[in-house]
């Protein structure tokens, strides 16, 4: 149930040390690459739409974006969960606003902005950080069963000395020589998808994914 991430170790901070944001990006995508679309040993519970696709949890992509959320949506509530919100693609709010512009007229939802990021009640997460866009095109979860959490801090340290090697013994990267700075950030992280008896049986799931055309045939 635990992962180490080895992309950091001594008590710098993001503020104090300048770090922006996106050099830490690859930190998030290690954790939720596997719990998302990736089987990873280190993990006792399966990845989200891998769970999803073993349960039959699926259905097709089609024309219409928003109506797909929806079924994946009911998919979850007829196994006896609550659907909390739907994580899409990057780039799938402008599809779906291309596709559906005259019905997004004057809708109450969102009103301000392009594309109402609420469908049928469900809050639609855009934009994440990875995605494996082979798989699917959304998925839709009980969030209450997906149990993530930081068990050590993240922390950070700054060389500008040492060599990098990949794993067959050649350096890669010089630091000194090639007047680079490297970072290296380290955390302990646990993951468990919860799959609690509802009413329609035991060890159910609770996601399904509106899948990528072509990807599961």
């Amino acid at each position: 149930m635990t992962s180490e991430s080895q992309s950091t170790g001594a008590g710098y901070t993001i503020k104090s040390e300048g770090i922006p944001a996106r050099a830490l990006a690859p930190l998030g995508q290690h954790v939720r690459c596997p719990y998302f679309f990736v089987h990873d040993d280190a993990w006792t519970s399966p990845a989200l739409a891998l769970d999803a696709i073993a349960h039959g949890h699926t259905t097709a992509s089609t024309t219409d974006p928003a109506a797909d959320i929806l079924r994946a949506a009911e998919i979850v509530s007829l196994a006896g969960y609550r659907p909390g919100s739907a994580a899409v693609r990057p780039g799938w709010q402008y599809s779906a606003s291309a596709q559906r512009t005259q019905a997004l007229t004057a809708n109450p939802v969102g009103a301000d902005m392009a594309y109402a990021f609420s469908i049928g009640g469900l809050p639609i997460a855009v934009d994440p950080p990875v995605w494996d866009r082979t798989l699917a095109e959304s998925l839709v979860a009980d969030w209450s069963c997906v149990i993530i959490g930081i068990r050590e801090d993240i922390k950070f340290e700054i060389f500008t000395s040492g060599v990098i090697s990949d794993e067959n013994g050649k350096v890669v990267l010089n630091l000194m020589q090639q007047d680079t700075s490297a970072l290296r950030a380290t955390f302990r992280c646990g993951y468990l998808l919860a799959k609690p008896a509802t009413d329609f049986g035991t060890g159910l799931s609770p996601a399904a994914i509106v899948s990528a055309v072509g990807s599961l045939s």
